[in-house]
């Protein structure tokens, strides 16, 4: 839950906005391909926790991910970087020592694949295959890339346009994190994933994410963060549960590669993206585009969805139509 302290609000801002030296942009990157790694290995580390209800047990994660940001910005403003940097190390090995304290014989298993060439190929294969996962990932991927990058932008609405500096970047990261509790207490009373759902709750990120963006005063765009934060848990629990939930068990690891590949990936590059709108256009303006581009495009992605359903509905429809015209 305790995320990686950065060395400030301006080295933050420059680092996510590639205007950083490239040793800060590599480390960065290694930074992304390890939460790469440990996220997917998570994840498959979640799936043999006994227990009757395995598809909620995402939540934590996402919830931790909003947390953290929060946490950190408390404890740079309280006790300093450096101090920071060693509870951060402190939890990380509690982390170790809690699994180091689990009880393999009390799991369940999941089924190994033989390793054989072409699998990545072959788990591509079965997303481009099964429509409900494929758009999942679209949607996912336009929200990571525009969407998902809020402390490149809370980093400069802190620093350029409300004034409040590194106190006022984790007071921000805060109602966040607040919201995002929320969402995950609404979260555990769905007890179902439709794409359709999934679709409104990306459609209502985006809108809140536009909305909060032309706030005129601090306690507006406040407000605005904790339905953020609220929107952000919600679409992401509903979409690793979709994708969990539909995948085939012995492609479910290669699945949820791809999925996280594309939530970490997208933010990696929207990160950059993001940066330089804020650069350019300000911090205003790149946050409502963060929140228009999403919004538009899971509209587009529900039309399309609407259209296909339709045509498959037509034959029943017109069918009996013209088996009257040919009796006739």
């Amino acid at each position: 839950m305790t995320a990686r302290p950065r060395a400030g609000v301006h080295d933050r801002l420059s680092a996510l906005s590639g205007s950083a030296p490239p040793s800060r942009r590599l480390e960065h990157g290694i930074d992304e391909v390890g939460d790469l790694v440990v996220v997917v290995a998570r994840l498959r580390q979640l799936e043999q926790l006994p227990g009757e209800r395995r598809d909620g047990r995402g939540k934590a994660p996402q919830l931790g991910g909003l947390v953290g940001p929060a946490l950190s910005g408390i404890l740079i403003h309280a006790v300093g970087e450096g101090w920071s940097f060693g509870i951060n190390s402190l939890a990380c090995g509690f982390v170790v020592s809690t699994l180091l304290r689990m009880r393999p014989r009390e799991l369940y298993p999941s089924p190994v694949t033989e390793r054989a060439k072409g699998q990545l190929r072959d788990g591509l294969r079965y997303v481009l295959r099964q429509p409900t996962i494929f758009w999942t990932v679209i949607m996912i991927g336009f929200v990571a890339v525009f969407g998902m990058n809020m402390p490149v932008l809370l980093t400069a609405f802190a620093k350029s346009v409300f004034h409040v500096g590194p106190g006022g970047y984790g007071l921000f990261n805060s109602l966040v994190a607040l919201g995002a509790l929320s969402g995950a207490l609404a979260s555990t009373r769905r007890t179902r994933v439709r794409l359709r759902s999934l679709a409104i709750a990306a459609t209502l990120f985006g809108v809140v994410q536009a909305m909060t963006a032309l706030a005129p005063d601090q306690l507006g765009f406040s407000i605005g963060l904790v339905g953020i934060g609220a929107a952000t848990l919600v679409f992401l629990t509903g979409a690793n549960s979709l994708v969990q939930m539909t995948a085939n068990l012995r492609l479910r690891g290669r699945v949820m590669s791809l999925y996280m590949l594309v939530l970490l990936g997208g933010q990696a590059i929207g990160g950059v993206v993001t940066g330089r709108i804020t650069e350019a256009l300000g911090p205003r303006t790149a946050m409502f585009i963060a929140g228009l581009v999403p919004t538009t495009a899971t509209i587009v992605i529900a039309i399309l969805l609407a259209r296909v359903q339709h045509k498959r509905r037509m034959p029943d429809t017109v069918a009996p139509l013209v088996e009257e015209r040919l009796a006739a």
